[in-house]
């Protein structure tokens, strides 16, 4: 028996069988979604969703892999999960730095108008707006630079990708499957879905306010 035939073998006839393939039909449900997508918030939400599945599919291969032959899949989940847990506690961490390093304040109505927990306002002129995880940042410099309409089309689209985030980081996840998306097209996804909530036209000015200030 090869080595892919007995770990189907033991995945078969363990106590997690049904739940591995339940959980695999859906990667590969979502994977079709992903490749036969046109619409990049859709793609991205299908790539979200297959990787979802093959996270949660991990510890049911770790605890059912009993073939000698098949040991480097059971490292493989070990990596993993623990891979996993830095990636939960990176953006703790990296909102910690960034205090020590600029300092930030909390804007409630800002946040309020975006639909957003909350966002975090940067103590530096110089115009940024990321995503750490679920949070949004922007910095007091990107508030005096842009136009109202300008500012939220870069928070917009930053907020799409914190609801990408709430699994996971898009970006880092690379890392615990096989799966990949481009970076162009998360962020074609995260225009697309600032500019039908602001149009294209102030999203298009406030890039190009950004370009020429760092040019």
């Amino acid at each position: 028996m090869n080595s892919i035939a007995c770990a189907f073998y033991c995945l078969a006839n363990s106590n997690f069988g049904k739940a591995f393939f339940v959980f695999s039909l859906g990667v590969a449900v979502a994977t079709l979604g992903y490749l036969l997508s046109r619409d990049s918030i859709l793609k991205v939400k299908f790539y979200v969703f297959a990787n979802a599945f093959v996270a949660v599919n991990l510890p049911v291969v770790y605890f059912s892999m009993s073939c000698d032959m098949f040991w480097f899949m059971k490292y493989y989940a070990l990596y993993a999960l623990t891979f996993g847990i830095l990636l939960f506690s990176f953006p703790k961490a990296y909102k910690l730095y960034l205090g020590k390093m600029y300092g930030f304040r909390t804007d409630d109505e800002l946040a309020k108008k975006h639909d957003l927990k909350r966002i975090y306002v940067l103590n530096t002129l110089l115009p940024k707006a990321f995503t750490v995880g679920r949070d949004v940042f922007v910095s007091e410099g990107l508030l005096e630079l842009l136009e109202e309409d300008e500012l939220s089309a870069v928070i917009y689209h930053e907020k799409f990708h914190a609801m990408q985030n709430k699994l996971f980081s898009l970006k880092a996840v690379k890392f615990l499957t096989f799966l990949h998306i481009p970076e162009n097209e998360i962020e074609k996804a995260a225009d697309e879905y600032a500019e039908k909530l602001v149009g294209k036209d102030a999203l298009r000015r406030a890039r190009k306010k950004l370009e020429d200030f760092y040019s």
